[in-house]
């Protein structure tokens, strides 16, 4: 045993893995010993003490389903008795039985245990194979002796690997050691089926933990077994909602794990743990999680509610009025039924769709004015004359009253390649125009609608709404949409250097955002929006469009004017955005189909990911949802929507429309692998909803995804993607990226 762990304790720094010999081991080990105490210092351990051992299916983040996802370990916590032991939840997603112990943190476990301590064990779901995040996790299959000499992707030199089973025996060696008893369980199952069965032992491994554990004189606890009997008895429908992807559950599932965690520790033989369950689960009664106790949440009762505005729009059922519909609505039936087979029937199908969306997603907005113009305010050639730049000045509007500044950047002499349009903020040589306060609770993540009045203003500065065109704080790392890092100038000649369209060879068109709609939840005295008095929205009383319509609208408008410029294919029109303009940009793509390709970066709650399938308010997988944005943002979207607080399930339509809007053309998702806003499989299900429409054209390739390595923001990765898509659909040029890829456990790609 030790000489295992001797082997494993490396020290790994910038991509090399030095491995240190006996005297100065003895030296690290004395200097780990001396951090671990000083850890221990820091936290108050109690015993006898639980721990539990694990991957995400045990523990996902940080335990309480901030990221979607939760873990059975932290459901099991309140079945045991405070009183009588201490249960620690110490599994790290990502992590297989090697990469437990390989980074340490099994290490760290032995140093905490005592006599009369217990650890439950639960690896498998990450065992098979490695992953961006995890690169070098991968156990050899089965419970033998034998080892696998592998180049370590990490450290690039020959690694020795031992089989799954001989990992978990490790555990037990090394808990016996220490005075504890340990129980191993098999891992759950994912949510996969076939002939009406969910499909048990997890490839193997569920034998494998059995089989370790008989050896290592573990107990055992048949996890797959027991929670597949009760997936079989619910049935598929009603397993899909207990999963947030094939392979993580959500909160009412994972509960379900811990139930079963639960059964098996009372059908082990004389099981001392059994005692130290909490009163009543021990004697057989299992505690139901909150999730499943009553309901969504209503709007706060304190809110101050918005004017109504009336449009020309005939009104349409409200909440009330519509049923409980949890599967993803339908993009290819009529109103009256029939079903969509030909492109004149798809014609009609979307008018009925944008009807839809306008009353209860994001407000009815004006009709095309029919009169912009521009006017040249400023041009110059860049890049020793290869590219030219103009700032123009659009006019529009009722008696011409609107306004809004572009920047226009074109490649000289060669008019036939995409416009790619972006609201990558204040055009250079353009005047910023003065903007309003924020609400007083804006960016907070409180309910907007419960305050009227400004927000107090912070030392320092605020980040105005429009700065950069990503529209929130940038993470460290990101680039904007001009492919720069946050912070660098402002000017033509800079971007025109860095830009990854312009230096791609396409022509790049700017705006602030801020221009057509301000981004501030500041509310009048009478409860109204403030953003309603300034940018394009006086002009149109009677239209009750959110901000991020208004944003979209700007876009066509942009539009509108470069059909006219004789220096850009009308033909080849791109729009994009990053997060909350990512979601105007998905809307622009639905409702103008002069734009031809059409590619939302990281839009999250309100953009690619549906709303069934999202947010914690229901739990439905967890991230920014219905409940999320309608607390926090109300200001972008429809009146109307407000009333599905808590309702997912009653919304007559879902994000998969907007996706479907853009069909026959191009659409790309650009998102994250470790987007912290973004409900993966969230995304995933409007694909798979929308998809119906490409395919009535015979164009599903033209659906595509791409995940880059990032959190919420932007970075080179999408736009890699970004032009690589563009090229390929709007240049006929090849590319070797692939645009149908989800992480593992999402999607295609899950087993």
């Amino acid at each position: 045993m030790m000489s295992f762990f001797a082997r494993a304790l490396r020290l790994r720094l910038r991509g090399r893995e030095l491995v240190y010999r006996p005297f100065a081991l003895l030296l690290m080990l004395a200097s780990i010993a001396a951090a671990a105490q000083n850890e221990q210092a820091s936290v108050e351990m109690q015993h006898p003490a639980l721990f539990l051992v694990g991957d995400s299916i045990m523990r996902t983040g940080s335990g309480d389903g901030e990221t979607g996802p939760w873990g059975w370990g932290s459901e099991i916590i309140p079945m045991f008795d405070p009183a009588k032991i201490h249960v620690y939840n110490e599994a790290l997603g990502g992590r297989s039985s090697r990469g437990y112990i390989q980074e340490g943190a099994w290490a760290k476990i032995m140093d905490r245990l005592q006599p009369g301590d217990w650890v439950i064990i639960q690896f498998g779901h990450n065992d098979a194979a490695n992953s961006p995040n995890y690169p070098d996790r991968t156990t050899a299959k089965g419970n033998g002796d034998e080892t696998q000499e592998i180049d370590s992707p990490v450290t690039h030199q020959k690694e020795t690997i031992h089989s799954y089973g001989w990992y978990l025996r490790q555990y037990v060696e090394g808990a016996k050691s220490k005075g504890a008893q340990v129980i191993i369980c098999s891992p759950p199952p994912r949510n996969t089926w076939a002939d009406g069965r969910i499909l048990r032992g997890l490839d193997g491994y569920a034998g494998w933990a059995a089989e370790a554990a008989k050896q290592s004189g573990a107990l055992f606890i048949d996890l797959n077994t027991i929670s597949a009997d009760k997936y079989d008895a619910l049935g598929q429908d009603a397993v899909r909602a207990l999963f947030n992807d094939t392979q993580h559950s959500r909160k009412a599932g994972a509960h379900l794990n811990a139930e079963s965690v639960v059964t098996g520790i009372r059908s082990l033989r004389d099981c001392p743990l059994a005692m130290d369950l909490a009163p009543g689960i021990s004697n057989g009664q299992i505690a139901q999680p909150g999730a499943h106790a009553p309901t969504s949440p209503r709007p706060d009762p304190k809110e101050i509610p918005l004017p109504i505005i009336k449009t020309p729009m005939t009104p349409m059922p409200g909440v009330d009025q519509l049923p409980d519909h949890p599967q993803m609505p339908d993009v290819m039936t009529l109103n009256n039924g029939q079903r969509v087979k030909t492109a004149k029937q798809w014609a009609q199908r979307r008018e009925e769709m944008k009807r839809t969306l306008e009353w209860y997603a994001v407000g009815e907005a004006p009709p095309p004015p029919g009169n912009v113009t521009g006017k040249t305010i400023d041009s110059e050639l860049l890049l020793d004359g290869k590219v030219k730049y103009r700032l123009v000045h659009l006019t529009f509007g009722p008696h011409e009253s609107l306004g809004l500044d572009i920047g226009i950047f074109t490649p000289v002499g060669d008019a036939s390649v995409p416009t790619l349009i972006s609201p990558a903020g204040t055009p250079p040589g353009a005047t910023a125009l003065p903007r309003l306060a924020l609400g007083a609770n804006q960016g907070r993540n409180e309910d907007v609608l419960l305050v009227t009045g400004p927000a107090v203003p912070q030392s320092g500065g605020a980040r105005g709404p429009g700065q950069n065109g990503a529209g929130g704080a940038p993470v460290t790392g990101m680039i904007d949409n001009n492919g720069k890092p946050y912070g660098n100038p402002n000017t033509a000649a800079h971007i025109a250097e860095t830009n990854q369209a312009i230096q791609h060879g396409w022509a790049f068109v700017m705006f602030n955002y801020g221009d057509c709609g301000e981004d501030t939840t500041l509310r009048n005295a009478d409860g109204s929006w403030a953003y309603r008095t300034t940018r394009f929205f006086p002009a149109y009383p009677n239209y009750d469009w959110g901000l991020l319509r208004a944003w979209a609208w700007g876009v066509s408008r942009i539009v509108d004017y470069l059909e006219t410029d004789p220096l850009v294919d009308k033909s080849k029109f791109v729009v994009t955005g990053v997060s909350r303009t990512g979601k105007s940009a998905l809307i622009a793509g639905a409702f103008d189909e002069r734009i031809a390709l059409v590619a939302p970066v990281a839009s999250s709650g309100g953009g690619t990911p549906a709303y069934r399938y999202s947010g914690s308010v229901p739990d439905r997988g967890g991230k920014e949802g219905l409940t999320e944005m309608l607390k926090k943002y109300p200001n972008w979207f429809s009146d109307h929507l407000h009333q599905f607080w808590g309702q997912p399930d009653k919304l007559p339509f879902d994000e998969n429309w907007f996706i479907a809007l853009c069909a026959p053309r191009p659409f790309i998702a650009l998102e994250g692998d470790h987007d912290q806003n973004v409900n993966q499989n969230g995304v995933y299900q409007s694909m798979i909803a929308a998809e119906p429409a490409y395919e009535i054209f015979k164009r599903p390739d033209r659906l595509g995804i791409s995940f880059a390595d990032r959190p919420h923001g932007m970075v080179q990765g999408d736009w890699d993607a970004l032009l690589a898509f563009g090229d390929k659909f709007l240049m006929n040029k090849p590319t070797t990226l692939r645009f149908d890829q989800y992480p593992p456990g999402i999607g295609p790609n899950a087993k």
